[in-house]
């Protein structure tokens, strides 16, 4: 079960045990937490579970939630059970920053009350007399009274949460039984299937084991925060002013020179929270998202650069993080995605030159975290947006009511973490957290605006789980306009860029770089004035790449519709380990 709260004091609010709150221990994000975890456990904490527990507490708790950070158990092989294992760790990082946000009010509170008391409490001799237990209960009385309706809705969350964990772990345990059943008792090809599974993904045959392109050769490798191991999260090139901006898990801005990567400056805290996307606007200008309900445009020009203008949801009924960014500069718009507060999860469009409200609003098409957001490329008034409920939106910004302004929907049954028109302007594509691809015809001739409807009428062109046909570990990126899609290994270490034709459904030729120690690489751009390839990684390191080796002129030949009934059949690959995304 969720952890719900440490046990209570009398007054009963989640303790905290360090009241001296620091910038860096408001609402920590779940991905810094869990590099925190990795070094508990290479530092030995004592476990305060045993091990035969469902869960392990792997470290103290949190100073400022008090809540035990904890080693949920699964199976990585399992679609199902990588989801419920995704699903329990959101869900524990809601619970972490509920009460992290609940004690650092409670304590900025308390000492309010306190400084108020002892004005009133002054005597004519100038003593003060102390805060008494009747002073006390009122504080508490009027905190619980003022914070009564948050804690609700919490507490009904919660209960919602641990019955569908409940349930959906019962159904996980149910279809692993079944499934082990099928195997014992099928055919006489069981065994094999059960060695195959067992087998690692990279010690099988893969469609490309015999169709490299090339290599990249190894240039530069900068550190992104020399003081202290930093996830670089993105990486956004200025040509024109020869100039890299990288966004790091410390919500930090740095800019490195290109192609030397030379560090240049820093903007340590560009936002509150964590950075969570980032966009050029024009040569000149960057646009960035957090999760601390502000979007900002930068000027690159400056150093470092400057703030030139905030946007926020203002009037929003419920403030909530941004987790989504696009711009459009011919238009001057700007869209960002919220993540999920309540039952609202919406999408902001703002005039870039004005800043302040919104211009639009559309807060019902989604009912969980909006991940990703594009503009379409050739009409400017179509935005595309992409959310952990698995829906693909097409808006038409011109119309303002929400049910008119949905001109398509399309349900890719997983969580989306990239989506996108394709360069060809008919179709767009989505690819989950799961790593499963799918291109989508785009129907905007489509009168009928009921969402089954529309759905139904579209005939998606289904991939399946890329790391088994491109054999790989994770998918970092899929660049539309370009065709190329990002691919990398964890127990390999490399990272590789494989071209896509989306006129024909081919992957082509195929470049490997060696990647970042093993860990993941959260982002890579081409830099096509220098020729040379720069990436960012978990490692904390920005380093670039030159092309070097033999090209293979034999192009590969994975293609898309080849199921069962088609004329070319590739075996079937179990799945792997793959990078969980924040």
């Amino acid at each position: 079960m969720l952890p719900r709260r440490i046990p209570q004091p009398t007054t009963g609010l989640c303790p905290i045990s360090n009241p001296l709150l620091s910038s860096k221990s408001l609402s920590p994000s779940i991905r810094v937490r869990h590099v925190s975890f990795r070094r508990s456990r290479q530092q030995d904490h004592t476990s305060l579970s045993s091990s035969s527990s469902p869960t392990t507490y792997i470290a103290l708790p949190d100073p400022t939630s008090n809540i035990r950070p904890l080693l949920y158990p699964y199976d990585p092989t399992s679609p199902r059970s990588l989801s419920l294992h995704r699903r329990r760790l959101a869900a524990h990082d809601r619970i972490h920053t509920h009460w992290s946000q609940n004690n650092i009010r409670y304590t900025l509170a308390l000492e309010a009350f306190k400084k108020e008391t002892f004005e009133k409490n002054k005597t004519e001799d100038g003593e003060t007399r102390e805060v008494g237990d009747d002073d006390m209960s009122a504080f508490y009385r009027r905190y619980l009274d003022e914070t009564r309706e948050e804690q609700m809705r919490f507490n009904r969350w919660w209960w919602r949460e641990n019955v569908g964990l409940l349930v959906a772990g019962v159904n996980h345990k149910l279809l692993r039984a079944h499934s082990v059943k099928e195997a014992n008792f099928g055919n006489g090809r069981s065994t094999a299937l059960i060695q195959k599974a067992q087998t690692p993904l990279n010690a099988q045959t893969n469609i490309y084991a015999s169709n490299m392109s090339g290599t990249l050769s190894p240039l530069q490798s900068t550190p992104f925060n020399p003081a202290s191991l930093t996830y670089v999260l993105s990486l956004t090139p200025f040509p024109t002013h020869s100039l890299l901006i990288a966004s790091g898990s410390d919500n930090s801005l740095r800019t490195f020179s290109l192609p030397i990567l030379s560090p240049l400056s820093s903007i340590p805290q560009a936002h509150a929270d964590s950075i969570s996307a980032v966009c050029a606007y024009d040569e000149h200008h960057l646009v960035t998202a957090g999760k601390d309900r502000v979007v900002r445009m930068w000027d690159v020009r400056s150093t470092p650069p400057k703030c030139v203008m905030e946007y926020r949801a203002e009037g929003a009924r419920k403030p909530q993080g941004f987790t989504s960014l696009a711009v459009q500069k011919r238009t001057g718009r700007i869209a960002a995605g919220t993540e999920l507060v309540g039952v609202d999860a919406p999408v902001y469009i703002w005039d870039a030159n004005e800043g302040g409200k919104p211009v639009r609003a559309y807060t019902e098409s989604h009912n969980d975290d909006v991940t990703v957001l594009a503009f379409y490329p050739n009409q400017d008034h179509l935005l595309l947006s992409g959310s952990c409920d698995g829906l693909v939106s097409i808006f038409d910004l011109n119309v303002e009511d929400e049910d008119d302004a949905v001109l398509q929907v399309v349900n890719h049954n997983a969580s989306i973490h990239r989506a996108g028109f394709l360069a060809s302007g008919d179709a767009f594509f989505a690819l989950s957290h799961m790593e499963t691809f799918t291109i989508f015809p785009l129907r905007l001739e489509t009168a009928e605006r009921d969402v089954d409807d529309v759905s139904a009428e579209v005939k998606p062109i289904e991939f399946g789980d890329l790391r088994q046909v491109l054999g790989c570990d994770y998918v970092q990126n899929f660049d539309p306009v370009r065709g190329r899609v990002v691919v990398g290994s964890h127990e390999e270490g490399w990272v590789d860029i494989v071209s896509f034709d989306s006129a024909t459904g081919k992957f082509g030729e195929r470049w490997r770089m060696g990647g970042h120690d093993g860990e993941v690489a959260r982002d890579l751009i081409i830099d096509e004035a220098n020729a040379v390839v720069v990436s960012g990684g978990e490692d904390g390191t920005i380093k670039s790449w030159k092309a070097g080796g033999e090209i293979s002129a034999q192009p590969t030949t994975a293609e898309v519709g080849k199921d069962q009934d088609g004329k070319k059949k590739k075996e079937k690959k179990d799945k792997k380990d793959r990078y969980k995304p924040y």
